[in-house]
């Protein structure tokens, strides 16, 4: 396996690598999803005997390579020749004052930073999927980087449940147990950040309530079975294959991110499903979870939305697959209560059709109930304050509206300073029915 390749590798186990092929590993994964610059960013792991691998300073993070890696200990002698990033100071001072944490990263995307300079936290309490994991986001005021001073004031931010942290026009910072939560984390923060900022431009945006948040169920669902198939087809091998390499897509293209997302498909007598706590951008065919007769076979737990997927197939004999996703250009609209005009083109009217907007909740306590909206008509659903569900006749035509979903969110937010979308006319859209709807 190349460690540090541009693309990340379909059987990659990040965790069985050295600690600087971790750093430039999920480097070069922070720079390829765009939330970092060539030369910003740093990321550090403590191993025993409290010696410190972190990122070097002036050194290409798109390219960045083990041998770079700067090895130091919590005092900052160092143990190689490499120069470590200016921000070490901080770094250190985190795994001096807090025994538990074993990794850090910091970097600068674009919606964290935009929150930063105007002195706000990405809520938490946009998504159930980002409340899950993470409970709390502090703010840090502004220190010169590199100084004792931004040191302090971060060590001071990060305790207990609170273990990220916004840097006043600065940045963000993720402390945790390995390199791989530090991501996870620092991703789906950014991913509220965005569908803020987005969202900021429908008008108010609507954040989950208490009694909203002890709707959520936790942990991954109890299901019959976990039992093990003796022989796997040519067919559903080949089905696996497709699905993994367009779960990697939707992740690709952020629809997904590391903690959410799912895919399942029919097959045979029952459907396949992508699992539970499962990095979306390294899920492997072996992964997929089988559910027959509400009997799961797999060794990996179900996804949460597992109820939801075997609600739409129950209902719905002609649907083939299903799609849950939380794309940042939808969500706004989710999260926002403003209902999607899918009306901008001849190919969004057609692929999507009516998206109908559901009040939160249901997908929880009621699954039949969301099922119950999904027709010709409604391929698509939106749930407020949670994701958009795409159906198709075929694991392509679900993806497929998906990804147009996304598209025509992106039209219509991009349309609003030049005075908002005019969709197409009535006539028009009258012609399109007669000719594609069936």
């Amino acid at each position: 396996m190349t460690v540090c390749s541009r693309a990340l590798p379909e059987a990659a186990n990040p965790q069985q690598l050295t600690s600087a092929e971790q750093i430039c590993w999920y480097m070069r994964r922070l720079y390829g999803r765009g939330m970092t610059t060539t030369s910003g960013g740093n990321i550090s792991i403590r191993e025993e005997k409290d010696l410190v691998w972190i990122s070097p300073t002036g050194t290409d993070k798109g390219v960045l390579e083990p041998h770079q890696v700067a090895l130091t200990n919590l005092q900052g002698d160092m143990h190689n020749d490499c120069t470590p990033s200016s921000e070490a100071p901080f770094h250190l001072e985190i795994y001096r004052r807090h025994r538990g944490i074993r990794s850090v990263l910091h970097a600068h995307p674009v919606g964290l930073v935009a929150l930063s300079v105007n002195r706000r936290t990405p809520n938490v309490m946009i998504l159930p999927s980002v409340y899950r994991v993470c409970s709390d986001v502090a703010f840090v005021p502004y220190a010169l980087p590199g100084s004792t001073d931004l040191a302090d004031k971060i060590v001071s931010a990060i305790s207990g449940n609170r273990i990220a942290a916004i840097l006043e026009n600065h940045g963000a910072v993720v402390a945790g147990e390995n390199i791989g939560r530090c991501f996870t984390i620092f991703e789906t923060i950014e991913t509220a950040a965005k569908i803020m900022l987005k969202a900021a431009q429908l008008g108010n945006i609507h954040y989950l309530s208490t009694d909203e948040l002890e709707l959520i169920p936790t942990g991954a669902p109890a299901i019959n079975g976990g039992e093990t198939r003796h022989r796997i087809s040519d067919a559903e091998r080949s089905l696996r294959i497709k699905m993994t390499g367009l779960v990697i897509r939707a992740y690709e293209q952020s629809f997904f991110v590391s903690s959410m997302g799912s895919i399942s498909c029919r097959f045979g007598d029952g459907f396949l499903l992508t699992p539970h706590g499962v990095d979306r951008a390294l899920v492997v065919p072996s992964d997929l979870v089988y559910f027959e007769n509400s009997v799961q076979y797999g060794d990996r737990p179900a996804s949460r939305s597992f109820a939801l997927h075997a609600a739409i197939y129950e209902m719905n004999p002609r649907i083939k697959s299903v799609i849950v996703a939380q794309p940042p250009n939808v969500m706004a609209f989710a999260v926002t209560g403003h209902r999607m005009n899918t009306k901008s083109t001849p190919e969004s009217y057609v692929l999507l059709r009516e998206i109908e907007l559901l009040p939160f909740g249901a997908q929880y306590s009621d699954p039949p109930a969301v099922a119950a909206h999904i027709s010709n008509d409604t391929p698509l659903v939106i749930i407020q304050n949670d994701c958009i569900i795409s159906t198709g006749g075929s694991l392509l035509e679900a993806f497929d509206r998906l990804e147009v979903a996304e598209f025509n969110a992106r039209f219509e937010l991009s349309s609003i300073p030049f005075g908002g979308m005019k969709g197409l006319s009535k006539s028009q859209q009258m012609e399109l029915r007669k000719r594609y709807f069936s």
